[in-house]
């Protein structure tokens, strides 16, 4: 029988469906508005659990009831409740989708420190070891944020395109602020990347890729073609199958 993950972004709502431990189908909508029937519709098959991760606690609460409604077995994800090791005077404030592509980054890469960049309307920069300890991370906008930021907020600044522009030597402003937006956002993940492995992890540990932009964008945008030539993997279900390794050890 299969188990659901239900992934409640800040913008897209998914069903991971797994058998045996693996995906064998996923969905995604908006979560605005949120997607009840959609919910309703998922649930309808046979499933052995559910595992719930929302963002907000609202919409986790409107998927409980939804669930409790149907007489659907299922758990909810409580970020306190983990096997990771992480500082016990640090607040618990990472959010579900960083802690869940740690575990999926350490059971896809066991023995390996892992540096995990999570791409959605906010970046995620992580580093756990394979010991299983998470030494902290970096969070920055990704570029649709920027390129908002600097029109709304800078006089006679031009809304750009977040292309990749012809050349890196922007010659008007609009060539230069793609410039900028581009390389920058390229030169922010490699300045991570490097400052890790030179101080706080093994310089053989692997860089995965994961994350929103991706499931959406790789293989056919040149930013996702450009980041995958920083990392040595790109696994878009990396967050589910992180959160069904939350599930089985019931997190």
């Amino acid at each position: 029988m299969r188990t659901l993950i239900l992934c409640l972004g800040h913008k897209s709502c998914a069903a991971a469906f797994f058998e045996d431990h693996c995906i064998v189908e996923v969905h995604t909508v908006k979560t605005s508005p949120f997607p009840a029937q959609k919910i309703e519709e998922w649930i309808k098959q046979p499933l052995s659990s559910v595992l719930v991760s929302a963002e907000v606690k609202e919409e986790e609460l409107l998927t409980a009831a939804i669930l409790k409604k149907a007489g659907i077995n299922f758990q909810i994800v409580k970020p306190e409740k983990r096997s990771l090791r992480i500082d016990p005077y640090a607040p618990v404030d990472l959010g579900n989708a960083r802690l869940a592509a740690m575990y999926g980054a350490l059971y896809n890469h066991p023995g390996k420190d892992c540096i995990i960049i999570t791409i959605d309307r906010v970046v995620s920069i992580d580093c756990i070891t394979k010991d299983r300890y998470f030494l902290g991370g970096a969070l920055l906008p990704d570029i649709e944020l920027q390129r908002y930021a600097l029109s709304e907020n800078i006089a006679n600044m031009p809304l750009v395109e977040s292309i990749k522009p012809s050349s890196y030597l922007g010659q008007s402003k609009q060539k230069s602020v793609q410039s900028g937006l581009y390389y920058g956002f390229l030169g922010s993940l490699e300045k991570m990347i490097s400052l890790y492995k030179k101080g706080h992890v093994d310089l053989e540990a692997i860089v995965i890729a994961t994350g929103c932009f991706f499931e959406k964008m790789a293989g056919s945008h040149d930013l996702a073609k450009d980041i995958e030539k920083i990392v040595d993997y790109f696994e878009p279900d990396l967050i589910y199958l992180g959160l069904e390794q939350m599930r089985i050890e019931k997190l």
